[in-house]
């Protein structure tokens, strides 16, 4: 997904998600993220001719990472 409203459209579109399913989502969503700031972690939006994608950049590490990466070196950090 290129960024929050893409993903919030597929869960409303495709799998016939609520306002409240998808608000929740989003919300945890976003405290999870927030809860990195602490350790150097900051979302970086990059746009592309095809839209928009957010990338996370870390105190430490060179490079830009996906979520899932970014979660995996908060866990092996202990961050989490």
């Amino acid at each position: 997904m290129a960024d929050i409203e893409t993903f919030q459209d597929y869960l409303r579109d495709e799998l016939n998600f609520n306002y409240l399913q998808v608000s929740a989502l989003t919300d945890m969503y976003a405290f999870e993220r927030d809860s990195l700031l602490p350790y150097g972690v900051s979302a970086v939006k990059i746009e592309y001719p095809w839209g928009e994608e957010t990338r996370f950049s870390i105190k430490g590490y060179r490079g830009l990472f996906g979520w899932e990466r970014t979660k995996e070196i908060a866990e092996e950090e202990g961050w989490w």
